[in-house]
């Protein structure tokens, strides 16, 4: 089914490795493989896709629109592009508690809860959560929240609870004028992440540093089928105008495939298939713009329901990719933007002192790692947010009064003024 085109950045101009372009929604949607040898020619070989209402599915759709808005929005690295968007949604519906006014509207329409009340979808993310957390044999995904504040400052009360309690999220305060609590929040990346990905903050911290949100994705799983080492072989990768040698992997199995005009697609399942990998291969007359049109969270829900089991064959190449990125540009396109703005920015809700924040940086670093065996990806967001004004560094403060100079007197209570003066000769009448 052809939807109405949407603009394609003219950003996204070299070939993606197709293979990661639906790595980053399964998080949240995998389709049910069921392969029994009974079923091989009958109506069921339709694979069913999850049912949504079977969970608390509140925040599915939502996560999965905004990923696919994201993802065409986000710039390619080294020719590729990996997000987690899941990971990036987290982290900002956390910082969205600490949001007010105009700021919080605009954040709550770009994740696609304007209609929801706040505190039916932090539930609704806390269940998410719990359900996604697996820990078994053939399939490991956690997922983590931490939130980092500077020790001059307290955490709203009610945030604070919604973060703990909704969230599950670790709280700590830091000195920012030591490096070390730098490290400290690197070494939670670290842990989070199984070592996959570090130096997520960088030294030293800004004296306007106010706090940081982390949200971390990690995902270990075994394929159902996995891919004998011994048919692995290297062959040809058609990129533009050149062409590379890479190890592709082999398999022949039953599995979920569906076919259109635009493109060939298969579904990989991890362990006993609750999760998968989805690949989508372009036909060669399809351009790259082509299929970008083609790809929003309405044609992939409908795609997503299409898919039947065959047997069939697949090649597909091993691949590890590093990625990072900053989302800022790409959240404003999508219309987070007073968030970003220091004077306009309202997160009223998010310390107890009276102070103007804003958000500085959404950054995301992402890993993957796919091979006979299985996969294995990562994913840190992190949200910066700083003070408008920077903080007198008290050990480093300097002032040299060489020249002449205005002083007042007030009463701190009531800031009457009781004296007020400006000095050319110190010396005078001395």
């Amino acid at each position: 089914m052809q939807t109405e085109p949407k603009r394609v950045g003219n950003r996204l101009k070299k070939y993606v490795t197709l293979s990661l372009i639906v790595i980053l929604f399964l998080i949240g949607c995998n389709a049910d493989e069921r392969s029994s040898t009974s079923d091989e020619n009958s109506e069921e070989n339709k694979t069913e896709p999850i049912q949504t209402e079977e969970v608390d599915g509140e925040l599915i759709e939502p996560n999965n629109l905004f990923g696919f808005e994201l993802f065409h929005e986000v710039e390619p690295q080294q020719d590729n592009i990996f997000i987690s968007p899941l990971s990036a949604y987290t982290a900002l519906l956390l910082a969205y508690n600490g949001a007010d006014g105009e700021t919080k509207q605009e954040m709550a329409k770009t994740l696609h809860i304007e209609n929801k009340r706040t505190d039916e979808v932090n539930e609704a993310m806390l269940q998410l959560t719990k359900l996604l957390q697996k820990d078994e044999e053939q399939m490991e995904l956690s997922l983590a929240n931490s939130i980092w504040l500077n020790d001059d400052y307290h955490f709203a009360t009610d945030f604070s609870e919604i973060a703990t309690n909704y969230f599950l999220a670790q709280h700590e305060t830091i000195d920012i004028k030591d490096d070390a609590s730098v490290d400290v929040i690197n070494d939670w990346v670290v842990d989070a992440t199984n070592g996959k990905i570090t130096e997520m903050m960088e030294k030293p911290l800004s004296p306007d540093f106010l706090a940081v949100i982390l949200n971390a994705i990690y995902f270990n799983g075994k394929w159902k089928y996995p891919f004998d080492e011994a048919n692995t072989e290297e062959a040809s990768f058609y990129r533009e105008n050149e062409q590379i040698t890479v190890p592709f992997m082999m398999l022949e199995e039953k599995m979920a495939y569906l076919e259109n005009e635009i493109f060939q697609a298969v579904q990989l399942p991890y362990g006993s298939g609750e999760m998968s990998m989805q690949i989508y291969l372009p036909k060669e007359n399809i351009s790259e713009a082509e299929f970008f049109d083609q790809l929003t969270e309405e044609n992939w829900t409908i795609w997503n329901s299409e898919f039947q089991l065959i047997s069939g064959t697949i090649k597909l190449p091993k691949f590890q990719v590093e990625y990072e990125t900053s989302l800022n540009n790409g959240l404003k396109n999508l219309g987070i933007q007073l968030a970003f703005e220091k004077n306009r920015a309202e997160f009223p809700n998010l310390i107890e002192e009276d102070e103007r924040i804003y958000i500085h940086e959404v950054k995301q670093k992402t890993y993957i790692d796919v091979k006979e065996e299985g996969t294995e990806a990562a994913g840190v967001t992190s949200v910066e947010v700083r003070l408008t004004s920077a903080i007198i560094d008290e050990e480093t403060f300097y002032m040299e009064v060489n020249r002449p100079f205005f002083f007042l007197i007030k009463d701190e209570e009531t800031n009457a003024i009781l004296f007020m003066g400006y000095i050319k000769n110190p010396k005078q009448g001395s």
